[in-house]
């Protein structure tokens, strides 16, 4: 088996919020959720997860703010992706 060079993607990882209404809002308009949800993703830390779940050495590179910091890193946490804290930015 020949190694391969690891990937490193560099982009961005968020947080989805996902709420459950009975009507959407009209302008202006506020209205109480169902429920909601809070998923991770980005578009940088989604391909990094799933290269990893390909069990192909991955190293992500962004910026995440700490109030999903913990959720974010959850999310790509696979044997083969490195991601680690290095000076994390706690204001925004």
């Amino acid at each position: 088996m020949t190694l391969s060079a690891p990937l490193v993607v560099v982009g961005s990882a968020n947080a989805d919020i996902f709420v459950e209404v009975d009507t959407l809002p009209k302008e202006g308009e506020r209205i109480v959720a169902k429920s909601g949800q809070t998923f991770a993703g980005g578009k940088g830390a989604s391909q990094a997860s799933c290269a990893a779940r390909l069990s192909y050495p991955t190293y992500f590179v962004g910026q995440v703010w700490n109030a999903l910091l913990l959720l974010l890193l959850a999310s790509i946490r696979h044997p083969h992706v490195s991601a680690s804290l290095d000076r994390p930015r706690l204001e925004r």
